[in-house]
């Protein structure tokens, strides 16, 4: 279970530098609607792989 969690914090870390590194941090409506289009994708990519993780330790 340790090791699914490093794994899974693996995954959430490098994603978190993903958004960072596109996060604009303006404060009007353009950046917000910005930071939105941008997050999208590495949401649903975030969201896979933890999904595809999860289920690899489950067949285990």
């Amino acid at each position: 279970m340790k090791e699914l969690k490093n794994e899974l914090n693996k995954i959430l870390q490098q994603h978190k530098e993903k958004y960072q590194s596109l996060y604009n941090d303006g404060g009007n409506f353009q950046a917000q609607a910005e930071n939105g289009n941008n997050f999208s994708p590495i949401m649903k990519s975030l969201t896979d792989k933890l999904i595809s993780k999860a289920n690899e330790f489950r067949h285990k």
